[in-house]
């Protein structure tokens, strides 16, 4: 945390690990950085934070709205929080973009909607690679109590966003992954060596070795937990919304196979957060081929409604539900690239009773077995 100003604020480098796909006003023009979009993600990752420690009942859901307007806003009016207490801004270092059709044909499947359609323009896009700064800071008018109370907050959701999603279109199928790029420290004999980063806390690269990844990551996140009072009492149903609670949230880190190693990278001197294309590439089309043997296993239609809406020729073809299956891609400590599997377990379709606990429980075995016999190493993630 540094002060500017006298506002609290947190300064985190972060580069694109997977394409970024951030649009305007004009979703097929060309792309933009925008701060909103990146302000809503985390507002997500909070609300499912707090859901998981304070549940989802009509009491619970008071209490989360309260904490996050007051970390990030709600319109204004008597008795509102009014302006977010922490502004949320970015600054370009090194963004470069391309449009969909250039290299990303293999991936039509993963990135359903990205491609030219009809005679709309293909989705054009951040490169992986590509470089920018997240701040958030304290709005002046409030307390240094409340704006850092605000900053924690808006940081642990910030810590989630980097680890288990992504920002823009198509970030529960992988694209729009972003890591915190690795510290720069001089050596003694003029060398450069790249270390991870540590704040407040909070890890925000994963270890190397697998399996100490997720028990870290699983030791973090119980923490925070317990730091905003998670209840410990079982739940009883399945929750309104997508919740970090253990009965409701399964969590699998993995590595990918045949990627970049580490050693070659440091040995031709590049920086450690250098994200090569042969690594994005070669990650998400595992990605995709697991997700299309996720599928595989759910052949009556109807019962595909468990990945989302709208769903052609099904129940669902017109409403709209997010997938509660999310892939994503993070940095671990030696600059490589290792993948996250994020399922909820959620009333879906509350309104219709489709998707039950059980197809959730089926959709839960099928991921865990599709990712064990698709990838050599896999560990899942425990945390209370």
């Amino acid at each position: 945390m540094s002060k500017e100003h006298s506002l609290p604020s947190v300064r985190l480098p972060l580069v694109t690990l997977t394409p970024l796909f951030l649009g305007g006003a004009d979703p097929r023009g060309d792309p933009e950085l925008r701060a909103s979009s990146i302000r809503g993600a985390l507002r997500f990752w909070l609300r499912a934070l707090l859901g998981g420690c304070y549940g989802t009942d009509d009491q619970a859901l008071a209490e989360i709205r309260r904490l996050e307007a007051e970390t990030f806003g709600e319109a204004g009016g008597e008795g509102k929080a009014g302006a977010s207490t922490i502004v949320v801004r970015t600054t370009r270092v090194r963004m470069q973009k391309q449009a969909f059709e250039e290299n990303l044909q293999s991936l039509t499947y993963l990135l359903f909607g990205m491609q030219k359609v009809g005679s709309l323009n293909a989705r054009q896009y951040f490169i992986p690679g590509s470089q920018f700064n997240l701040m958030l800071e304290g709005r002046s008018g409030t307390s240094v109590e409340q704006q850092e109370k605000a900053l924690r907050r808006a940081l642990l959701a910030t810590w989630l966003l980097i680890h288990l999603g992504g920002v823009g279109a198509r970030s529960r199928r992988a694209a729009g992954s972003v890591g915190v790029r690795l510290h720069s420290v001089k050596m003694p004999e003029g060398g450069r060596r790249y270390q991870p980063v540590l704040l407040q806390g909070l890890p925000f690269h994963l270890r190397s070795q697998l399996d100490d990844a997720a028990q870290r990551f699983g030791d973090t996140l119980s923490r925070i937990r317990q730091e905003l009072g998670a209840q410990s009492r079982p739940l009883q149903s399945l929750p309104q919304w997508e919740i970090l609670h253990p009965q409701a949230c399964s969590i699998w880190l993995f590595s990918f196979d045949k990627l970049t190693s580490t050693s070659q990278k440091a040995d031709k001197g590049r920086e450690q957060h250098f994200v090569a294309d042969s690594d994005w590439q070669l990650a998400m089309n595992q990605l995709q081929q697991l997700l299309r043997n996720i599928r595989g296993e759910f052949k009556e239609i109807d019962d595909r409604a468990v990945f989302g809406a709208p769903l052609r020729g099904s129940q669902v073809q017109k409403m709209r539900r997010p997938s509660p299956l999310l892939l994503s891609v993070t940095l671990a400590a030696n600059g490589q690239l290792m993948g996250v599997v994020t399922l909820f377990r959620a009333q879906l379709y509350k309104d219709i009773g489709l998707v039950d606990s059980s197809l959730l429980d089926k959709l839960t075995k099928a991921v865990d077995r599709q990712l064990r016999s698709s990838f050599s190493n896999v560990a899942e993630v425990h945390y209370a």
